[in-house]
């Protein structure tokens, strides 16, 4: 069984679309430049009419997620582009280890965001080459 670990992150924009896509952008470089390489991807999505975006990260396994976390959030970047969103819910596929349930249930209890964890797959495939 895999041990990657995906998050997907939903937002209403507080800033404008274009203020969004330069952040995201900005944040998109410097994790692919910077940050761990066990981030396997980084990406970023945006409805211009509703004015909400999503962000779908996947990692290696849960002691990346916690490592990215942990890197990532001491990027200015990281502030410009939190600065442009303000995060309605995010969404767990995988497993978890004590050190990122811990760290999210401190998060929580500071900030009362919703999130939803899926532990368990079910089923499925991931094509690498077509």
């Amino acid at each position: 069984m895999s041990e990657q670990l995906i998050q997907v992150n939903h937002y209403d924009l507080v800033e404008s679309v274009d203020a969004y896509l330069g952040a995201s952008q900005a944040l998109k470089e410097r994790t692919e430049k910077d940050g761990h390489s066990g981030v396997l991807g980084y990406q970023f999505f945006v409805n211009p009419v509703q004015k909400t975006a999503g962000m779908v990260i996947t990692y290696i396994n849960a002691a990346v997620w916690m490592e990215h976390h942990e890197m990532a959030y001491q990027w200015e970047e990281m502030s410009e582009f939190q600065s442009k969103v303000k995060l309605r819910h995010f969404d767990l596929f995988g497993l978890l280890n004590d050190e990122v349930e811990a760290f999210i249930a401190e998060a929580q209890s500071n900030s009362g965001f919703v999130y939803s964890h899926y532990p368990q797959m079910a089923s499925g495939f991931i094509r690498t080459n077509m």
